[in-house]
């Protein structure tokens, strides 16, 4: 999966949408017996980035769709790369997470 670049201050019009796929078979993850998710954002120094804000949904489970709604906050502060982790939670504690995604934030012209 492919993300980016994003800028500095910059607070996306739409929000990004994850299709969760097995890594193995590349296929589509049922995410059905997921009752929730949430997204991870760590700067370029390895810090957690308040995304308080936003919110992750799973929007189509049986085709693995999750989406994440930046909330009007932007989370992009620093240039450099940046990583999201998504973690999908089920009953009875069960947690799964999703490969690292890096991604690019660069420093906007004029900026």
């Amino acid at each position: 999966m492919r993300l980016g670049p994003f800028y500095v201050g910059q607070v996306p019009s739409e929000p990004l949408s994850f299709v969760i796929r097995d890594a193995a078979t590349n296929e589509r993850v049922d995410l059905s017996a997921y009752g929730g998710a949430e997204t991870v954002f760590v700067d370029p120094t390895g810090q957690l980035v308040d995304n308080s804000n936003g919110f992750t949904s799973i929007v189509s489970p049986p085709e693995g769709v999750v989406r994440y709604n930046f909330g009007g906050q932007s989370l992009f502060h620093e240039v450099g790369r940046h990583s999201l982790q998504i973690r999908l939670m089920g009953a009875n504690n069960v947690s799964d997470f999703t490969h690292i995604v890096d991604f690019d934030v660069l420093k906007p012209l004029g900026g």
